[in-house]
């Protein structure tokens, strides 16, 4: 069954927990098509930043957003691979 996100924030801030809502938006080198998108609920924006760049690299897509509440947190680049 899934649960709804602002009840889940609504439960936590009342067990003294400050999780706050970020979508991360997984996307290929034409920034058009979609590899992934999630929504993670996490404890500080700095957190948030440090989990995009290794989910990053472990991901085929070649850039990442996350938003927060309406807004554009952050977009992380992968940067091209250097030749052996």
């Amino acid at each position: 069954m899934a649960t709804n996100p602002r009840t889940l924030a609504e439960k936590w801030k009342r067990l003294g927990l400050n999780f706050q809502s970020y979508r991360y938006t997984f996307l290929g080198p034409d920034h058009e098509q979609i590899v992934a998108a999630v929504e993670l609920f996490i404890a500080s924006e700095d957190a948030a930043c440090r989990l995009a760049s290794e989910l990053l690299d472990k991901s085929p897509a070649a850039f990442v957003e996350i938003w927060s509440d309406g807004r554009l947190v952050i977009s992380v680049t992968k940067p091209p691979r250097q030749p052996n």
